[in-house]
């Protein structure tokens, strides 16, 4: 380290060359006085001479840190080798996503949880960067460094459960890869909660049911996952990545696993499911549904989407997308069987050749069907922009609206409830019918019609009852004042469950 200074600052610095021989001035907080000479070396007057003497003791005493806790880093490495045999290596700012990622685990982390913690991780990296320059490991980063980006985190207006999830991130990957810093012991580690607002999933009704299922009749890829979740209360990821050699469909049994809690389940097959397992139990895959694992891997969030569709045909769907739909280009939306008459009678009035209108035909069919435009170009080989191009002709020959923009291709005759709802606090709103609603359907049905609890959890796999009253068990008013009064006494009920 050296004493240095710029010519365009007022301030003395220390001059100092990291590990990787980058430079680096560190401002020492002394101003320089006087008249500056010529050159660093050369005598100033009486003003700056005696500004540059206390550069130099600040430069010395920041010296004697550096040096200090570099005797002590070595010092622990020592300690560390000679219990372990090998030594530690600071974690630069820089690899922490990568790092976190080779970090010795019991199981292997899903592709979203990865990804958003590395998202987390690499927000918080480039902003210790761009705030600090000086800071390089994440050993030298202190309690005011955590803090303010705790706070830069609040200021964007996200919801207190997202800062507590960024919180818990930061905390895991500091114990594990820098538990002695600053910003670990004396901030993340002790650092408490925010109160956060739990906003629950909706089951559906079972009339509601009903309308979803006649609204899935014709999807083959969307309809035998609705089906098993509503049969078997199993999540997304365990329904999609279901496989043959946990179904036993002689003993009507579905043995697995489950991906988040790792309990082993037991869940009988009921008849609807029987049915929809029959028909694919000949699909030559170790999945029982190939696609959908497949795209659960790939983009899970291909599966909600899919899923949206049907509950948005069954009339789930949020009034401002359906108000976006009525005037998305000043054109109709058509039910699907009058959309699909309409496009294929267009297609062969058309004046173009065969070729290009079996291949408008095949685009539209696969999208009729719920496919996306990516999965259409996937399965024919086309690319996204001929695909989007023959659908875009399709919907100008019609006059109709064909592409999906936020909503079902269809009106729904009736709007039975809105898919998410406004946080009080976020940046997001709340979902509240999706996927994960036909698990939390199951649970409430199952508990309103007496099905003992230490029974539900068999099923869903949850190591506490706790949870499934708080999260799962979420009747309506109504049925939840038949359940009650089912199982009072007349003498309060006024002889209604008599």
């Amino acid at each position: 380290m050296a004493l240095d200074w710029k010519e365009t600052s007022q301030w003395w610095y220390g001059r100092i060359t990291t590990r990787t021989g980058k430079r680096k001035l560190i401002n020492l907080g002394v101003k320089i006085e006087g008249r500056r000479p010529r050159s660093i070396v050369d005598q100033g007057d009486a003003a700056f001479e005696r500004s540059r003497g206390k550069a130099i003791r600040e430069h010395d005493r920041i010296l004697s840190e550096i040096q200090n806790k570099q005797n002590l880093e070595e010092l622990t490495q020592r300690v560390i080798e000679l219990k372990t045999g090998s030594r530690v290596e600071a974690v630069k700012l820089e690899d922490l996503p990568d790092t976190w990622e080779q970090l010795p685990r019991p199981r292997a982390t899903v592709p979203r949880y990865s990804n958003m913690v590395r998202s987390r991780l690499l927000r918080f990296a480039m902003f210790i960067q761009n705030n600090s320059p000086s800071v390089e490991d994440l050993d030298m980063v202190t309690r005011k460094h955590a803090r303010a980006f705790m706070d830069a985190e609040d200021a964007r207006g996200i919801s207190p459960k997202t800062w507590n999830d960024t919180l818990k991130t930061l905390r895991s990957a500091f114990r594990h890869m820098a538990p002695d810093s600053d910003a670990y012991r004396k901030y993340l580690a002790t650092c408490p909660a925010k109160a956060s607002e739990t906003v629950f999933r909706k089951p559906f009704t079972p009339d509601e049911l009903k309308v979803i299922l006649d609204a899935a009749k014709d999807d083959d890829f969307a309809r035998p996952l609705i089906v098993t979740a509503l049969c078997t209360a199993m999540r997304r990821g365990d329904c999609c990545c279901l496989k043959w050699k946990n179904v036993d469909l002689e003993q009507r049994f579905i043995t697995v696993k489950t991906t988040k809690t790792r309990q082993t389940v037991t869940i009988p097959i009921f008849p609807a499911l029987h049915k929809e397992l029959n028909q694919l139990r000949a699909n030559g895959s170790k999945y029982v549904f190939p696609e959908a694992a497949t795209m659960y891997r790939r983009n899970p969030d291909g599966i909600t989407l899919r899923v949206r569709h049907v509950l948005a045909q069954a009339g789930f769907v949020d009034g401002e997308t359906l108000d976006r739909v009525k005037e998305s280009n000043g054109l109709p939306v058509l039910p699907r069987n009058e959309l699909k008459e309409q496009a294929l009678a267009a297609i062969k009035r058309a004046s173009f050749g065969e070729k290009k209108k079996a291949r408008m035909r095949r685009v539209f069919d696969l999208y009729l069907k719920g496919k996306t435009i990516p999965e259409v170009a996937d399965e024919t080989g086309f690319s996204k922009g001929s695909v989007s191009g023959h659908l875009n002709e399709v919907e100008q020959m019609t006059g109709a609206i064909v592409i999906r923009r936020g909503a079902a291709m269809e009106l729904p005759a009736v709007l039975r409830g809105e898919i998410h709802e406004k946080r009080e606090n976020g940046k997001r709103r709340a979902s509240v019918r999706d996927f994960h609603s036909f698990r939390v359907t199951w649970v409430t049905l199952a508990l309103s019609a007496g099905v003992p609890l230490e029974i539900v959890q068999k099923v869903t796999g949850h190591k506490t009852m706790e949870i499934v009253l708080k999260h799962y068990f979420q009747p309506g008013r109504e049925d939840f004042r038949k359940v009650l009064e089912s199982g009072m006494p007349n003498l309060l009920t006024g002889g209604l469950n008599s």
